[in-house]
This record gives C-alpha cells, structure tokens and sequence, in this order.
C-alpha cells in the first residue's frame, strides 16, 4: 500500500514538472518566432565616420526608394521622415536655430511594405547613404502606401510654412530638434498621403511644437496643428 502511493505521489510529481516545463518552454519558443522575423540586411555602420552630406527629403526618398526597389521590385513607401538620430548636428545649441532651415536634414528613416514578399523594410539613411536596412517579417495589406515621388521637397516644405505663418521658427529641444519632415501614407487627418513640417511657434511666450500639412496630391495646404499644454494636459489644436 505505502508502494503504491509512493508510485502515485511520483506520478503526481513528474506530471507537475513536466507541466512546468511546458507551459517554460511553449513561451519561449514563441519568443524566439517573434524575434526571427527581423533579418538584419544591412548592419549600421559606424555614421561618425561619413562625410557630412544633409540631403533635402526628395534626395533621401530617392536613396532609400533605390534601395528598398533591390530588396524587391514591388517595394512600396509607408513614410519617410526626417530624424535626430546619429546627427550630430542635433547636440550642438549652436545649430538648432540654422538646423533644418534649408529643407535638408542628415538623417532619415523609411518603412517599405512588399505585398508579394509579405515583409516590411526599414531603411536609415544618413549622410547620403543608406547606413541601416532591417527586414521584417510582418506585411499588414490594411496599410496603404505611395506609388509616386514627393510632389513638394523639403525646401519647399519650409518656405510654404514659414510664409504662410512667419513666426515659425525650429524646435529647440523637447522630442525634436531643428524642422523636421514627414512623408506619409494616408494621413489619419485627411485620409491621403502627405507631406508635414515640423517646426515650433510661441504660445503664451512659451515656444510649442507646430506642424504644417500639405496634400500629396495638391500640393496645397491642408491645415496647421499647434501642440499646447493646458491644465489637464496637452494635446493638438487645429484652429488655423
């Protein structure tokens, strides 16, 4: 008797174990599914070491386009935007004021989609030159995406902004730096692709994030967003 209960607590035991050891090892598999779906196509090199080479957004969409079109033929843009990241230039004060004005920026990232591969690209371009590219297993069809070049390039961006509203100036710090600049697919505001400046404009003496949007397809002005900071908060305004 004392046998066999002896056999059955062992049975108990192991069948706890090797429960245990399931419900580790299930998670963990899954872990290693997720994180296999990055391929690395393009490790980032070292950026300290280019040549200083801002480019204008239309020139970092067309290093990246090619780029992305050898990675496979029905590659398509989702965004390209302009970035502080590895740009030196954004850690000096000095520069926050000039940084941007002329329309170029010396990094950028883009996201690509394929339909047919089934996979997103994401494409950092710094300094001229496509410096990061990682591969990503996921391909959502809800997302849409631009065929077409920039109607508007960046210099352009900022000469429409600024006359449109002459007290915008660059960011000087918080999430951003300089002016910034946006290429999106359908734009959440208007449903279709956009071109966006970033900037700043004071409010209440305090300088805020401003954004201007411009229709891809017009090339006119959509709208102006002013980020503030009330009591309770802070959020977009559109009244402009």
């Amino acid at each position: 008797m004392v046998f066999r209960k002896r056999i059955l607590r062992s049975a108990i035991l192991m069948g706890i174990i090797v429960g245990f050891l399931v419900f580790q090892i299930r998670p963990l598999f899954a872990h290693k599914e997720i994180t296999s779906n990055f391929v690395i196509l393009k490790e980032k090199s070292n950026v300290r070491t280019l040549v200083v080479k801002p480019l204008t957004l239309y020139r970092a969409w067309e290093v990246a386009q090619d780029f992305a079109l050898t990675w496979h033929y029905d590659a398509r843009l989702i965004s390209l935007v302009s970035t502080d990241v590895d740009d030196p230039d954004a850690m000096a004060t000095s520069e926050y004021k000039a940084l941007g004005a002329d329309g170029k920026r010396r990094s950028w990232r883009a996201v690509f989609t394929s339909p047919t591969r089934n996979k997103q690209l994401f494409v950092q371009v710094t300094d001229g030159k496509v410096v990061e590219a990682i591969e990503d297993g996921i391909h959502d069809p809800g997302l849409a995406t631009i065929a077409e070049q920039p109607t508007l390039d960046s210099p352009e961006l900022v000469e429409l902004a600024t006359s449109n509203y002459p007290d915008m100036c660059a960011e000087i710090g918080g999430a951003a730096v300089g002016f910034h600049f946006m290429f999106e697919a359908t734009g959440i505001e208007t449903g279709e692709s956009t071109l966006k400046i970033r900037g700043s404009r004071k409010v209440r003496e305090q300088s805020q994030p401003f954004l201007v949007i411009f229709s891809q397809a017009t090339g006119k002005q959509i709208r102006a967003q002013q980020y503030e900071q009330k009591q309770g908060g802070a959020k977009w305004t559109t009244d402009f």
